[in-house]
């Protein structure tokens, strides 16, 4: 990780003497430098993290909960969408702000008959 201004002269065919620092594309970069094995376990992440918040989503019964999950997984579609045309996982606040977004929106809440207990 982190190695994309070394590799990419050695593959750029016109180079013009400029030091690429990152791609603006997130998913870019994270197959270029982790390679095959690296973009299994980013699609691995991201399946589950659609297919538990999906999943969670659907079974919310409570509107609060709902909002609260469905508000999460939009911030982090929108984080993912960002990606696409910039390198913003790279900005330490973006990442973490995606990683406490991704963790509300597969969270389970207790039903409101186990918070009385």
């Amino acid at each position: 990780m982190g190695t994309l201004q070394e590799v990419i002269p050695r593959y750029e065919t016109i180079y013009d003497g400029l030091i690429v620092n990152h791609s603006h594309n997130d998913y870019a970069e994270a197959l270029a430098e982790t390679g095959a094995i690296g973009g299994v376990c980013y699609f691995a992440f991201l399946a589950l993290l659609f297919w538990n918040a999906w999943k969670i989503l659907a079974a919310d019964q409570d509107e609060r909960n709902l909002a609260y999950h469905a508000g999460a997984f939009v911030a982090c579609l929108g984080l993912l969408v960002h990606a696409l045309v910039d390198f913003n996982f790279h900005i330490p606040s973006n990442a973490l702000l995606f990683l406490v977004q991704a963790a509300l929106a597969t969270s389970t809440l207790p039903l409101p008959s186990e918070r009385r207990r």
